[in-house]
């Protein structure tokens, strides 16, 4: 079975045993479907336990030339080199490690591996099939380069690991967007895994808390057709890279298409999602503070714990809660209030995002931010930077109350991603010389899954109560959910006429009455809007231009059911 790629290439229906040692030299693509067990599939042979080792490795990439083929040093070009433990139960293929891992090398990239599956196939002799999803990853930028892999494998032997990369979200630092194929030469070092029941006890655990996933025709089979037929619809095919609806505890998938098929382990793909991050990782971070420590937090100034703000006039007096929704009154930009909530986003701000360790990125912000004439706590301005001010301060309010050793991404893990049964949600972090862990940048980097940001945005919907337990003050989220009056400062801004504490808002005709549909927003077009009857809808998508058909809201908000 052969078709043709929307790149314009052969695309591949199978991958045979004797494939997986004579890749091409060029790019090419195969059906998703290779990637993952066929409906016949039986069970493994044998399990898979050991540790799965690559070295780096050129990829084939569509376009086959890359306008800029390295950045910071690195080549964008090489996949990278990992060393992953992995074992099997159940026909499942779990790793040891869903966080971003790299062995030390050329690769601009890391790699991010989520569970898999192993099974066995009609004419595959005595051998075994295994694969898993991943997502190239960068501790710089914040997207991802979605992908699949696949070898196969007996008790002692692998074969080499064929992948491709066939999806994913908007660049920033690099011009390119593209896809990749090609083989990486794979050793397995088969052996009992140390922590093997409890990576079994944990997968197995989140997995049955994991919600339910059904195929869109089953929603417009419960709610009719014409009700959702056009939800998402404005937005140009080629800019989505999927979009779903959360009705209740159920999760409808629209669409997870790539030029060879339906994303595999869509359910489990991560997403590089930018500043949704601000609202499903730092928003709730001071929100669980507020609800756990301190509902004073957000009059506090962010340097009584940031001592080295204190040497910098603007910065010294900025609380909390004016970093919480970006009103600070520092920036880049024109000190007209009226100007717009987007700050310039060229060379001042592309030094700082550059700056890789947690003191240029400090230092910088520091010395090269102006004073607005309004002050902190009148006019909204959109800058990352405040957000990294904020994680600073949030980290260091974490390690005052519960030591040194305390960390804000595990403490927001611990007390709201793991109730709330996410088990792991990988971000990116500032990168330290001496190898100490960075602090996360948590204004963007965060790497979740569509079911991910859908528990998230459901906690917010239930005004911060999960299972009985109430995670956030209610009273303060109940403010920042959908209601006929704005709230918090104008953008200037047509798609979201404001701002409040993380959340964009949107103008909507809602059942005939003009309400505001509080909306996490991230770079690209993708969106996570709380609706007000309950829904939550979602998307993934990689525009690089804030064109019509990204900035049009209608159609992913008017969801009635």
């Amino acid at each position: 079975m052969h078709g043709q790629s929307m790149h314009g290439q052969s695309m591949h229906g199978h991958l045979s045993v004797s494939d997986f040692e004579k890749a091409s030299p060029t790019f090419e693509l195969f059906d998703n479907g290779a990637f993952q067990p066929p409906h016949d599939a039986r069970p493994a042979f044998c399990t898979f336990e050991g540790v799965l080792t690559v070295d780096e490795t050129m990829m084939s990439t569509d376009p086959e030339t890359l306008t800029v083929p390295s950045a910071f040093g690195k080549d964008l070009r090489l996949f990278p080199a990992f060393e992953i433990g992995f074992l099997s139960t159940d026909g499942e293929l779990i790793p040891a490690n869903q966080d971003l891992t790299a062995r030390p090398g050329a690769s601009y990239w890391e790699v991010i591996v989520q569970p898999g599956k192993v099974w066995s196939e009609n004419g595959d002799g005595d051998w075994s099939r295994g694969s898993f999803p991943f997502a190239l990853v960068s501790r710089i930028d914040g997207n991802t380069h979605n992908g699949v892999a696949t070898f196969v494998y007996r008790e002692n032997a692998i074969s080499s690991l064929r992948y491709q990369i066939v999806q994913q979200t908007a660049p920033l630092s690099l011009p390119d967007k593209f896809l990749a194929s090609g083989a990486l030469k794979a050793r397995y070092r088969a052996a009992p895994l140390g922590n093997r029941d409890e990576l079994i006890t944990e997968f197995r655990k989140f997995e049955k808390m994991r919600l339910r996933t059904r195929p869109w025709s089953d929603l417009a089979e419960l709610t009719g057709s014409a009700k959702i037929h056009d939800f998402d619809s404005d937005i140009l095919p080629e800019k989505l890279v999927a979009d779903a609806l959360l009705v209740g505890e159920t999760l409808y998938v629209k669409s997870a298409a790539t030029p060879a098929g339906e994303l595999p382990y869509a359910g489990r793909q991560r997403f590089g999602v930018w500043s949704i991050t601000k609202t499903a990782a730092l928003g709730v971070a001071i929100l669980r503070i507020a609800q756990q420590f301190d509902r004073e937090i957000f009059t506090k100034r962010v340097s009584d714990f940031v001592a080295e703000a204190r040497a910098f006039p603007g910065w010294v007096d900025v609380t909390f809660g004016d970093a919480y929704t970006m009103a600070a009154g520092l920036g880049y930009g024109s000190d007209d209030p009226q100007n717009g909530a987007m700050e310039p986003y060229d060379g001042v701000y592309l030094d700082w995002y550059s700056a890789q360790s947690w003191s240029a990125k400090m230092n910088h912000m520091f010395r090269n931010t102006n004073l607005y004439s309004w002050g902190p706590g009148k006019v909204v301005r959109y800058r990352d930077e405040e957000m990294f001010f904020l994680a600073l301060g949030l980290d260091a309010y974490v390690k005052q109350q519960l030591g040194p050793d305390e960390d804000i991404w595990s403490y927001l893990t611990r007390e709201v991603y793991n109730p709330l049964e996410i088990q792991v949600l990988p971000t990116s972090r500032t990168v330290e010389q001496d190898l100490k862990t960075g602090v996360p940048y948590m204004g963007y980097g965060m790497y979740p899954t569509l079911e991910d940001l859908a528990k998230i945005a459901k906690l917010y919907l239930n005004e911060g109560e999960w299972n009985g337990n109430q995670l956030l003050p209610r009273d303060i989220v109940r403010e920042l959910l959908a209601g006929k009056e704005p709230r918090g400062y104008r953008t200037y801004w047509s798609k979201f006429p404001y701002y409040y504490r993380t959340f964009w808002y949107a103008a909507h005709q809602w059942r005939g009455e003009l309400t505001y549909v509080p909306c996490m927003s991230g770079y690209g077009g993708s969106v996570v809007a709380l609706l007000p009857n309950g829904v939550v809808a979602l998307r993934i998508a990689n525009s690089i231009d804030a064109t019509d058909d990204v900035v049009k809201m209608q159609s992913f908000l008017d969801v009635e059911l």
